[in-house]
Order: C-alpha cells, then structure tokens, then sequence
C-alpha cells in the first residue's frame, strides 16, 4: 500500500512518469520513422486524410517528424516536462480527430501513415480506437505532468 500512498493509483510518480517515458520513446520512435522515409509517403498519407489545404501539406510533412520527435526527447528526459505533456497531448488530440474525421467521413485509408511505411499498417477506424485509448492513458500525465526523475527537477534542485 505504501508504494501507492494515499494520492491514489493514478497520482503515483512510478507510473507516471512510465507513461511519460513510454510517450517519449512512443514520439521518439514515429518521429524517426517519419523522418527516414521519403517525404513523399507522408505527403500521400496527408492527402489521403482530405483535411489539409494542397499547399500545406509539403509544410506538415516536414514539420511533423521534428515535433514528434523534439516532444518526444522532451518527454523522454523530462525536460520542459509540463509544455512538452501539453503539446503532446494536443498533438495526440489532432491526430485522434483526424482519424475520427476519416471514419466518419466514410474515408477509407488503407494506412494511418502513424509509423512510417515499417509494415505496421492499421486502417483509419482501427487507429482511431487505438488512439482514443492512448488518449486515455495519456490524460493521467496531463493532470499531473510527471516531474520526478526528470531534467526539469535536476536543474530546480540545482538553482
């Protein structure tokens, strides 16, 4: 019980900030998968998705890899731990709307593009459940940033 304490499960700093590592690797890892392959791929997959104006979607497809992955560094050393949760968070958000946008619109990608071209292939609806379900486990370090362990608490203690 005393690894617990009286906070409650959800507020333990073992398993938040475990969730604040497993997202920063999560970030980590498709950002890198998005920035080793062809720009091109991503390009399709944003066209796929029927949201982006034309003349956005080269911009996204540079951008989105180096947010993924500076949120996940963030997230993987706890460094702006609060700011990177919250960008995190809403990048999660979009990605989850979008999806959602797709199923509803009867829009039938055949790839979420979320993992590059790796072979981890999941459609638009099975990625949505998936990514309302990270959402949700996410949402526990949105309420409670996990600070412990991190490069923000070293450099407080430090100052």
């Amino acid at each position: 019980m005393a690894l617990w304490g009286n906070r409650g499960w959800h507020r333990n700093p073992y398993l938040l900030v475990t969730i604040r590592l497993l997202f920063g690797a999560f970030f980590i890892f498709t950002g890198l998968l998005k920035l080793i392959e062809p720009r091109e791929e991503l390009e399709a997959v944003m066209r796929a998705y029927q949201l982006f104006p034309e003349a956005l979607i080269p911009w996204l497809s540079l951008a989105l890899p180096w947010i993924e992955l500076t949120i996940g560094t963030c997230l993987a050393l706890g460094f702006l731990t609060t700011a990177a949760t919250w960008t995190g968070g809403a990048l999660m958000l979009g990605f989850t709307l979008s999806l959602g946008y797709t199923v509803a619109m009867g829009i039938d990608l055949e790839d979420c593009g979320c993992f590059g071209s790796i072979g981890l292939q999941q459609s638009g609806s099975t990625a949505f459940i998936r990514n309302l379900l990270l959402l949700a486990l996410y949402a526990l370090i949105l309420r409670s940033p996990a600070r412990a362990w991190s490069l923000d608490a070293l450099l407080e203690r430090e100052s």
